[in-house]
């Protein structure tokens, strides 16, 4: 077929627009089966919310086109004489084709794989395929009717691309224009957008797709390739070995988590639970703050029980613990602030290997605390002094079921202020303490709220030197004045809560989300080692905990305290129950597990690191390994929470 010159431009546009159509057409028919064929999983969507879930899918199967096959698209339109010749079309039109083809399969294998664990196939499938590619060939064989549907489809894509290839051939052009030129350049541009999914700070990623707090509208939204690349770009591995049979590690983590009154529920879900036991069931809120990088050994009142000198640099916090229950061997999840949140908003671990939080874990359900408390009645509200889409709590707070989220560009800063915040660390944490306060005040009845601040990161800036109390000569002392302000910032807040008169009616829980980098305690266990403190009715004054708990015990302790009826799973026991004192906890690409007077640290296939007798750290890696390997099997099998 013979073209004039004038008419090669449009044609070299037409033929990657029309490449990059088929695959959001493919995507968009492979959403409407998966709607089809699994009617259960998305029958509590209107009309409304399935529309917008196509309509948002498409940002999803844009992105996923684009990275895949953007570039062998975006060369088929280069805009050279010689880039019209038949070798350099087919060449990238057949590279791009092979995306499609392998889009087309995992679709198609994700139809299949989507009822049996509820979700999106996701870093599971290139672990397998990685490390066991006979299994992977085995289960495609159990499928022959998807197998042949596939092997039919991409024979017939193959007909059809071929003969869009000879159809669109493009003769040999003589010169190009330089609108042509340009155009073509500013498409690259354009290409990156589409892969990060728009303009906003972070990447597309899965936890997008739940913004809207639904879990059915986000699985909907998705698709099996994007899920694939996006799980495994965020883990190292997929899989954690297999130490022990399935029952027994069943029996062994619930062993660990059977305090007296725990109410298993299914076999199906092993985790999930009712508190059985007669708790206090009171009618009282909940608010949870988290501090920003804080030790243990900042506050004076842990220095004091390890017989530390005093810094002076926490008098609130120092003086709130004479009011409350301390706790003095409490400890972080993980390093990252993105693994303790993990822990306290759904007291899960985050194991090396699996997806985090906003990274693809939520694509399994889990009990968040934002959703139980709506379970209860109870109206909740979460803000940080961070940037709303930061750690993208802004997607995760929507699916943990709060019914209020806010960020740093929401708040004000006040006006005696002397300097502003680090842009990029958003609003001091008195301003935005101060404006979670006034959200808690229109809450329509009962409250849980969570706060997390970020004053106390780098570059440790200080709103007005009331709070320089260490000389800033070195990053230390810098960092210490910033822990004098948040703290600072911390009794105005109670302050605030005590003249609106809902502090004596209010369970606080203080702790921080991580250490600093100047923690100065240097073992491995130590680095997790952060201030925890319980304040409010029913609380003993004054009292203290010296044993091992950790940050994954706070939702327990939510349940426990208010009497919640509804079902929850977690990988923690309540704080004010008769507990195991141990705790389990994400060092690096390590596990560390730690019991009284002992400790390990572990790398799923073998101990590297201990303290304490061999019996006992025989014991702390025997319920590790039971720990880590039914975590995992609850999230490739979708089994931590039923959501009844």
């Amino acid at each position: 077929m013979t073209e004039s010159a004038a008419a090669v431009p449009r044609l070299r546009w037409r033929r990657p627009l029309a490449f990059g159509a088929l695959f959001l057409v493919a995507f968009t028919l492979v959403r409407a089966a998966l709607l089809v064929g699994h009617p259960g999983s998305f029958h509590e969507l209107s009309a409304g919310r399935i529309a917008r879930g196509f309509l948002h899918g498409l940002r999803f199967d844009l992105s996923i086109t684009l990275l895949l096959a953007g570039l062998p698209l975006w060369l088929m339109a280069l805009p050279a004489g010689w880039a019209g010749r038949r070798a350099w079309q087919r060449s990238w039109g057949w590279v791009s084709w092979t995306a499609l083809v392998g889009c087309l399969f995992l679709a198609i294998a994700d139809l299949v794989y989507f009822p049996v664990v509820g979700r999106h196939v996701g870093a599971e499938f290139a672990a397998t395929l990685a490390s066991d590619r006979t299994a992977l060939v085995g289960m495609g064989l159990e499928y022959p009717g998807p197998l042949a549907a596939f092997a039919i489809a991409a024979i017939g894509l193959h007909f059809a691309w071929r003969a869009m290839l000879d159809r669109l051939e493009t003769p040999e052009p003589a010169r190009q224009s330089w609108g042509a030129w340009g155009a073509w350049i500013a498409l690259l541009p354009l290409c990156v957008i589409g892969i990060r999914g728009g303009l906003q700070d972070k990447p597309l990623n899965i936890v997008n797709a739940f913004e809207a707090g639904s879990v059915a509208e986000g699985l909907l939204t998705l698709n099996a390739p994007f899920s694939v690349f996006h799980s495994t770009r965020n883990t190292s591995s997929g899989e954690v070995p297999r130490h022990m049979p399935h029952d027994e590690a069943v029996r062994v983590v619930r062993e660990r988590y059977a305090p007296d009154g725990v109410d298993w529920v299914s076999d199906h879900y092993p985790l999930e639970q009712r508190t059985a036991r007669e708790g206090p069931g009171r009618t009282a809120n909940v608010v949870v703050l988290v501090l920003e990088s804080w030790d243990a050994l900042l506050t004076d009142a842990i220095r004091e029980r390890v017989g530390r000198a005093p810094l002076g640099a926490t008098p609130e916090f120092d003086a709130l613990a004479r009011r409350g229950l301390l706790f003095t061997n409490f400890y972080a999840s993980g390093q990252r602030s993105i693994e303790g949140i993990a822990a306290l908003l759904a007291s899960v671990p985050t194991l090396p290997g699996t997806p985090y939080l906003g990274r693809g874990v939520e694509q399994s359900r889990l009990s968040f605390l934002g959703q139980l408390a709506r379970d209860n009645g109870y109206h909740s509200v979460f803000v940080r002094s961070a940037r709303r889409g930061s750690f993208r709590l802004d997607a995760v707070a929507g699916l943990a079921g709060f019914d209020v989220y806010a960020g740093a560009e929401d708040i004000l800063a006040e006006p005696s202020h002397t300097s502003v915040p680090s842009g990029y660390w958003g609003a001091w944490d008195f301003d935005s303490l101060r404006y979670f306060h006034q959200r808690l005040l229109e809450a329509p009845g009962r409250f849980v709220g969570f706060f997390f601040g970020s004053s106390t990161h780098q570059p440790y800036p200080l709103p007005g030197d009331a709070w320089q109390m260490f000389p800033p000569d070195d990053e230390r002392s810098r960092f210490l004045n910033t822990v004098n302000y948040v703290d600072w910032s911390l009794g105005r807040f109670l302050e605030l809560a005590d003249e609106a008169g809902y502090s004596d009616e209010t369970l606080f829980i203080v702790l921080a989300d991580q250490t600093s980098a100047y923690v100065e305690a240097e073992s491995m266990p130590g680095r997790h080692w952060i201030p925890a403190l319980v304040v409010g009715p029913g609380i003993r004054a004054g009292a203290v905990d010296d044993r091992l708990a950790s940050q994954m015990d706070v939702l327990p302790t939510i349940v426990d305290y208010l009497g919640w009826g509804s079902t929850h799973a977690s990988f923690g026991e309540s704080l004010l129950a008769d507990r195991r004192p141990d705790a389990t906890l994400k060092h690096g690409d390590l596990m560390l597990r730690l019991g009284p007077g002992a400790w390990i640290a572990h790398d799923l296939a073998r101990r590297l690191d201990g303290e304490g007798t061999e019996a006992d750290q025989a014991a702390l890696e025997w319920s590790l390994l039971a720990e880590t390997q039914l975590f995992a099997w609850m999230l490739s099998t979708n089994r931590v929470y039923s959501g009844d």
